[in-house]
């Protein structure tokens, strides 16, 4: 299996690890999924991970943080908020761009955040995926707009009129801004097989790619203990 490009987690914000679950992790984890009940989360539907199945993948996700740590600058070295949970297209997972929320209204730094979103349930590896906006790119499209996000959150890009630019949102401070740039332009859209992990850093943008198959994602978030 070829190694990943972990510095890529530095210049791109993500990476890919192909197959980092076995066929026999992914069905344990799709029997998880199925025995689990709804959580009580008001913003939008999922279902937490059973425990046994977060201390089976304990040692595996930190072994995967510490190849980062040691290739990379980033020093995500411990579980964090939320808890690891399943979203699913069938549960109604469709969420457009994005940074992360509610963990970085708790932790205010999202460099050293990682989620390692690992797929599942992905009957086509060219849908449903998350689409992602690289910050190499970002930083060609815009240095400034780069700069104002990278390590942030808590924000979100619409198209708040048809046919004009798309508005960046903070939603911590309220501030609004006209994007110089098509985000979908900008956009890079990794294709996932069950059990191939994704992993982004908390400040990338990101999106739902579409709804139009069955897919179930596992999502585990580490942050920098110090």
């Amino acid at each position: 299996m070829t190694a990943p490009s972990w510095a890529d987690l530095e210049s791109k914000g993500y990476v890919v690890v192909r197959s980092w679950a076995s066929p026999d992790e992914v069905t344990r984890l799709r029997e998880d999924f199925e025995a689990q009940p709804l959580d009580g989360n008001k913003n939008y539907t999922l279902k937490l991970l059973g425990p046994g199945i977060i201390e089976w993948l304990t040692g595996k996700l930190h072994d995967t943080a510490s190849q980062v740590r040691s290739h990379t600058d980033i020093r995500a070295d411990m579980l964090a908020f939320p808890p690891p949970v399943y979203f699913a297209i069938d549960l109604g997972t469709n969420f457009p761009w994005h940074q992360d929320h509610e963990s970085f209204f708790l932790l205010q730094e999202h460099y050293h955040y990682l989620n390692f979103y690992l797929a599942v349930v992905k009957p086509r590896p060219d849908k449903s995926n998350l689409a992602v906006i690289p910050f190499d790119r970002l930083q060609k499209l815009s240095p400034t707009f780069h700069d104002r996000v990278k390590g942030g959150g808590a924000s979100h890009i619409m198209n708040w009129i048809e046919g004009q630019p798309a508005l960046f949102v903070d939603d911590q401070t309220g501030q609004t801004t006209v994007l110089s740039f098509d985000p979908e332009q900008a956009a890079a859209i990794p294709e996932l097989e069950a059990g191939d992990l994704l992993i982004i850093r908390g400040d990338m943008f990101h999106r739902t790619q579409d709804v139009e198959t069955h897919r179930i994602s596992a999502s585990f978030r580490m942050a920098d203990s110090h």
